[in-house]
């Protein structure tokens, strides 16, 4: 029997890996398809699956959850370092200034910040 049939005959859409395990208990009877799935309906099949896809649901957020709190600290991290990397160009920028003498709105000088700047990023 295929995941497709079974979810037809019991109404009960599950998950290619529990399905695995139904088709087990499927392959172990002697039980023709329908048999089965009215036997697996009346022995209580679909609150135990249902009961376990929400176990995997609640595992499953459990680690987004996790997951986003890692990002949020990866990227306030990352934050912290450009942040860093600015603060230096900035007073590497202010240091050619001061050595070079050159105004701030001079084109030659504010090309060469942008390219520091842009190899920070």
């Amino acid at each position: 029997m295929t995941q497709q049939e079974f979810e037809q005959r019991t109404g009960f859409i599950t998950t290619p890996e529990l399905y695995t395990e139904i088709e087990a208990e499927y392959m172990a009877s002697e039980l023709d398809k329908d048999k089965f799935c009215k036997v697996w309906i009346k022995q209580g099949g679909i609150e135990e699956m249902s009961n376990r896809m929400r176990g995997q649901i609640l595992t499953l957020r459990r680690e987004l959850a996790e997951e986003r709190r890692k990002r949020e600290a990866e990227r306030e991290h990352a934050d912290k370092e450009l942040t860093a990397a600015l603060t230096e160009a900035n007073a590497y920028a202010k240091e050619l200034t001061r050595i070079f003498n050159l105004e701030k709105d001079d084109k030659a000088m504010r090309a060469m910040l942008n390219k520091l700047i842009a190899e920070y990023k």
